[in-house]
């Protein structure tokens, strides 16, 4: 079996109105910062479907090469002495889920802002209560997939996130901005889901966040392997 890389995705929701300083202090200092430390950021930006939530794509070899950089990185004099304190001042909360990609899945996202896209992909990200993943990983097959599934949402993966024992993560595919919100109000809202599995997902979640990204369907199809 072929090994694959790993990708981390960030998501952060960032405090209101904050975005644009965040965007200015990644760019101008901590994202030349983690190329200094040999970090391989993939692709980061602003969601396409809210003012505040900002993302961060990077590769790693491995899980434990993900640990060690990281660790590594947070820790040193560079960060903590540089742009640390003014980025957290702008973050409310954000949430990493890890899984393995293939090599041209991890290119078509090194070039999503310059390849012709018409595929809305949204990533959300669960933050769950300690102990509770097994438990949501049951619910999400048993009650939330059918559901999803008679109301035509496109689910392009789902999973456990393999860097923790807390994080989950699901992806959906949309048309466009207006069909992921016309979508998700007639899902949430139905009565299938709030008097079916809502009280029962929802009492198992920590926090979330969820970014909506603009993609090729070839890297959209290849995120359905994950």
């Amino acid at each position: 079996m072929n090994h694959m890389p790993i990708l981390e995705i960030r998501t952060l929701t960032l405090k209101p109105g904050m975005r644009n300083e965040f965007h200015h202090i990644f760019v101008e200092e901590a994202f030349p910062l983690l190329q200094h430390w040999d970090f391989d950021v993939v692709a980061h930006g602003q969601s396409l479907h809210d003012q505040n939530t900002y993302y961060v794509i990077r590769r790693f070899e491995s899980i434990s090469q993900r640990e060690q950089m990281e660790d590594a990185y947070y820790s040193s004099d560079d960060w903590r002495q540089g742009p640390r304190e003014r980025i957290l001042a702008l973050i409310e909360i954000y949430v990493d889920v890890v899984f393995e990609v293939d090599d041209a899945t991890l290119q078509g996202l090194r070039s999503a802002k310059t390849n012709d896209r018409n595929d809305f992909i949204e990533i959300r990200s669960y933050d769950l209560k300690p102990g509770a993943r097994s438990e949501y990983h049951r619910l999400f097959l048993e009650a939330a997939t059918p559901l999803l599934q008679r109301q035509n949402v496109d689910v392009v993966a789902y999973g456990p996130s393999l860097h923790d024992e807390n994080s989950y993560y699901l992806i959906r595919r949309f048309d466009g901005l207006h069909h992921r919100e016309e979508s998700e109000d007639t899902f949430y809202n139905s009565d299938e889901w709030r008097k079916g599995p809502r009280e029962a997902d929802i009492a198992l979640i920590e926090n979330y966040t969820e970014v909506v990204l603009e993609l090729d369907n070839a890297t959209v199809q290849g995120l359905r392997k994950t």
